[in-house]
């Protein structure tokens, strides 16, 4: 069995005393600046992950667990995006459950390559559920499992060692193409997300096998990148249209893309669904207060943080995965927003 780094052990590579590690790991301000960068560099040389040694050593666990989130995420969090949001809620609904508590951490990969976190600097969680970047598919995730962290991402990660949570994503974008071609439209244009998202890849995967399914010719359909805010969605189609006038179906791969397509086809004498049918995804709460109301897809928001917590604990309990990748069923919400296509 491998010995457990202790806090005296930290000191006595450090060349301080337990006291003043002590200090440092609890954040006090009275430590010289150079002693404190010394001490968080053998706390991570060491792979040294305190207990709340704080609280009770008895208990070498700290009933704490981490979500930690990148750059990108920290943005959408500011701005009150819903799917992060319900998933955050969705991750602390499990834990408190179980009687843990719930940490925020952001995370990223500095420009040498290494992690940036309070996590490896503090490290009071005995485990972690990160919300990957769209630029990062698993190297961070891939850092805090080396450094002894139970890990589990939310989203898509090339990290096949470490597993993953996310919705169906490819079945999402079929049943959006299903839905409009039984409504007897034929003519689409796409708003995507950004093409490094392997969300928007996928989708758009399921909307081409449905068209192909269907007879027809998925090349021809036009995408426009709308980066998932409403302004994006403005914009995109506007180009969707000036490039193709008799479009009578706009598919938008987030809610807030369909929204802002929304406005810009009411400023410009567009009725929907009756010129124009329009789908979004995601099923935010506002989906249903526009005017008309928006048909989606909804996706488990709250579901794929309750799915992370039983894996991250599954994991911690030292039991066997049954797999590694956990994809949540997403379901077509059917509003105003779309209808039968008329004869023009």
């Amino acid at each position: 069995m491998v010995k457990r780094v202790t806090i005296k052990d930290v000191a006595r590579e450090a060349g301080t005393s337990y006291q003043t590690v002590s200090r440092i790991i609890n954040n006090k301000p009275d430590v010289a600046t150079d002693t404190r960068l010394r001490v968080l560099e053998v706390i991570e040389k060491l792979n040294y992950r305190p207990t709340m040694a704080a609280t009770s050593r008895s208990n070498p666990k700290t009933h704490i667990m981490a979500i930690a989130i990148s750059p990108f995420n920290e943005y959408l969090l500011y701005e009150g995006d819903p799917h992060l949001l319900r998933l955050i809620h969705g991750v602390d609904q499990a834990l408190a459950i179980r009687n843990y508590s719930l940490l925020f951490s952001t995370i990223k990969i500095t420009n040498d390559g290494k992690i940036d976190s309070r996590l490896l600097k503090r490290q009071f969680a005995d485990g972690v559920i990160m919300r990957l970047s769209m630029d990062d598919r698993g190297q961070a995730a891939g850092i805090l499992q080396e450094k002894g962290y139970p890990v589990v991402v939310i989203g898509y990660s090339n990290n096949k060692q470490i597993p993953s949570v996310h919705s169906d994503d490819e079945n999402g974008g079929y049943t959006q193409a299903q839905h409009l071609l039984a409504l007897g439209h034929k003519k689409f244009g796409i708003i995507c997300g950004p093409a490094i998202d392997p969300a928007t890849i996928l989708r758009k995967q399921g909307f081409d096998r449905a068209l192909v399914m269907s007879g027809l010719e998925s090349r021809s359909v036009q995408c426009v990148t709308g980066n998932y805010s409403v302004e994006g969605g403005y914009n995109a189609v506007s180009k969707l249209l000036e490039n193709d006038p008799e479009l009578t179906a706009i598919v938008a791969f987030s809610d807030t893309m369909a929204i802002g397509a929304m406005q810009w086809l009411r400023e410009n004498d567009y009725l929907v669904p009756s010129d124009i049918s329009i789908i979004g995804y995601d099923d935010i709460p506002t989906a249903q207060r526009q005017d008309p109301q928006l048909t989606t897809i909804r996706i488990p928001s709250l579901e794929e943080g309750q799915q992370a917590v039983e894996v991250l604990f599954n994991l911690l309990d030292n039991h066997k995965l049954p797999k590694n990748e956990y994809i949540l069923p997403v379901r077509l919400i059917t509003r105003n927003s779309t209808a039968v296509q008329r004869e023009k």
